[in-house]
Formats: C-alpha cells, structure tokens, sequence
C-alpha cells in the first residue's frame, strides 16, 4: 500500500518492536523478554536465506525502523532479511550496531546460512539476545552481552 501513503514506507520505532532472539540448529527462537522461560514463537530457518539490506535500496516489503531522514534507517541500525531462495521476504531482523554489537548483523547472518564458524549463536538486535534459561538454549554461545 505505499501508493496510498505517498509512496512512504512504513516505520517502527526500534524500541517498539524490539524482541529477544536466540538461534539454535535450523529454528530462530524469538522472546518477548530477556527472562522468558519459553518463546513466543519460533521461525523455521530451513530454506531460508539471511542477507544484510541495502538501506540505500530496501526490500519493498520490508519496513523502516527509527528513520531519520529521507524514509531510511539509522546508520546505527543494520537490517537482515530472512528470504525463501524465490527472493519472497519472509522476516526481517534489525540490529543496533551502535553499542558493541557492531557484528551482531553479520554473525546473525552467517549463522543462518550455516556458513559460520558459530554453531548456535544468540544475536542482539530487534529481536535482542540473550540466554534463555529454556533446556533448548542451555547450550547456546552468547555473541553479543
């Protein structure tokens, strides 16, 4: 519906959406909060290929969080989209690199893809990470504290 908005993207504040994600073997746990014995939901990552947007040209499906100028993201905040091979954007995944976390998009995407040297990893971002005490992320490594 961008048409009917002028042509505008959509547009979140960070803090609204902002979730709790942990990755484990081929599914992507997401948490409301960081005490959360069990997850909200959890997205099957089979089939599924993670890559960094171009904030200078966006998905058109996917939506703008904390913008500044112009309909774009922050410069602080990196975007991930988790697509099926046909390119169809399933999920999207924004990570704020403005702290220490300024691989959190990058190591959230290799560990999607499978070519990481991190077999399950917790990421901070939209979806913050952080461990679980859920028995399915005892063994998860915390990327990002």
């Amino acid at each position: 519906m961008p048409w009917l908005f002028g042509g505008k993207r959509p547009f979140f504040a960070y803090g609204e959406c902002s979730r709790y994600v942990a990755v484990k073997g081929c599914s992507c746990f997401v948490y409301i909060h960081k005490e959360d014995a069990e997850p909200l939901y959890a997205i099957f990552l089979e089939n599924v290929v993670a890559e960094i947007e171009d904030p200078e040209h966006p998905h058109p499906n996917s939506v703008t969080l904390s913008p500044w100028t112009r309909q774009m993201s922050k410069e602080d905040v990196v975007t991930v989209l988790l697509k099926r091979s046909n390119g169809m954007l399933l999920y999207q995944v924004t990570f704020d690199i403005s702290k220490e976390n300024s691989m959190a998009a990058n190591n959230f995407v290799s560990t999607v893809n499978g070519s990481g040297t991190i077999e399950k990893g917790i990421e901070k971002g939209v979806w913050k990470g952080t461990k679980s005490s859920s028995s399915t992320l005892v063994h998860a490594t915390t990327i990002d504290k």
